[in-house]
């Protein structure tokens, strides 16, 4: 902030001797004195002639050491308040703007944090949305924002957006082909998925005559369902087709043998 004082008046420095003050008082005397205005109008005149009362002011108290002494003494005086104020007002204001910047941060941490709850929200919901897709419609989905995302129609942020989108359909794709993997793994490992064929109890006759064989047109998996291995107390493997016989006898009308074939030797078959 600038005052106005008798060194600013005269054009001088605080410090500046009294051989510069009275040369610098004389410069402005030929500018500013009465003698010097008459050609000017009656208002310049009268500006002039403030500031000459202004200059000549000034240089009494410069020009007398004593009074100069008092006069900087009262303007030392009045430095040191204006510089106490500035101080004061400066530390309320560095605290004022770190409090709002404290404030500011909190709030947009919030509203960031409110973002993410808000996509993460979404994000569930879409998977329960996707999960109901099939692994065809997941892979057309990803095609879809592929295509979307090489579009060059679209601006740069709708293309990141379309990568993102792409990133979560590959990650949704990827776990479904692993479910689909695992299960179909697992219906061959987890044993209520196989076909149990129980072993020959060590006390079981057979008669060779009831034992039958399947008919190429069965499928072995309908033949040996669940609740018709349960009945089953003997198993066989024919040597001759590899294919697997019960002693039922609802199960003759299967049989592609010759009639003979159930009376051959026994070396046509082996036990399980």
């Amino acid at each position: 902030m600038s005052i106005q004082t008798y060194y600013t008046t005269l054009g001088v420095v605080p410090a500046a001797p009294s051989q510069v003050i009275r040369a610098a008082y004389k410069a402005q005397v030929l500018i500013h004195h009465p003698d010097k205005t008459i050609h000017l109008t009656a208002v310049q005149r009268a500006q002039h002639a403030a500031s000459f009362r202004n200059i000549q002011e000034a240089y009494d108290v410069l020009s007398s050491p004593a009074q100069r002494t008092a006069y900087d003494i009262k303007l030392e005086q009045y430095w040191n308040k204006e510089n106490t104020k500035r101080f004061s007002r400066q530390r309320y204001y560095n605290s004022t703007v770190q409090t709002t910047s404290v404030t500011e941060r909190a709030n947009r941490k919030a509203q960031i944090a409110a973002e993410l709850a808000q996509l993460r929200e979404q994000r569930e919901r879409q998977d329960k949305e996707d999960a109901k897709l099939s692994l065809s419609d997941l892979k057309l989905t990803l095609k879809l924002w592929t295509d979307l995302s090489e579009d060059p129609k679209h601006s740069p942020p709708e293309r990141a957006h379309c990568h993102i989108k792409m990133f979560e359909y590959e990650q949704r794709l990827r776990r479904r082909e692993q479910e689909h993997n695992g299960y179909r793994d697992s219906s061959h490992e987890n044993p209520q998925y196989q076909t149990r064929i129980p072993q020959p109890s060590s006390n079981a006759s057979i008669s060779y005559s009831e034992i039958t064989h399947t008919n190429s047109n069965i499928s072995h998996t309908s033949l040996f369902r669940p609740e018709r291995l349960e009945r089953a107390r003997n198993i066989r493997t024919c040597t001759k087709c590899g294919m697997a016989h019960a002693n039922f006898p609802e199960w003759k009308k299967y049989n592609t043998h010759s009639a003979n074939a159930a009376k051959e030797e026994n070396s046509y078959f082996r036990t399980v």
